[in-house]
C-alpha cells in the first residue's frame, strides 16, 4: 500500500505543499503559506516563511510587507 492510499485527500495536500518549500518550489509554497495564513493571520511563521519566498522570486516589496506582519 502506498502512502497516498493511507491519507485523505486534504492530508495529501498538504503534504504535497510541504514537500514543495522542500524541493525550493517558491510557487507552490506560496500559495501553501498563503493557505496557511488565511486560516490563521496571527502565524507569524507562515508570514516570514511566505516573505522568503518572495524574496527569492525577486518581489521584495511583497516580502517586506510580509516581514512587517
Amino acid at each position: 500500500m502506498t502512502l497516498r492510499c493511507i491519507l485523505t485527500e486534504q492530508q495529501q495536500e498538504e503534504f504535497n505543499m510541504k514537500e514543495s518549500t522542500k524541493k525550493k518550489d517558491p510557487i507552490n509554497a506560496i500559495e501553501y503559506y498563503t493557505k496557511a495564513i488565511d486560516l490563521n493571520d496571527g502565524d507569524v511563521f507562515a508570514h516570514f516563511y511566505l516573505g522568503n519566498h518572495f524574496k527569492e522570486l525577486g518581489q521584495t516589496d511583497m516580502a517586506l510587507d510580509e516581514y512587517q506582519k
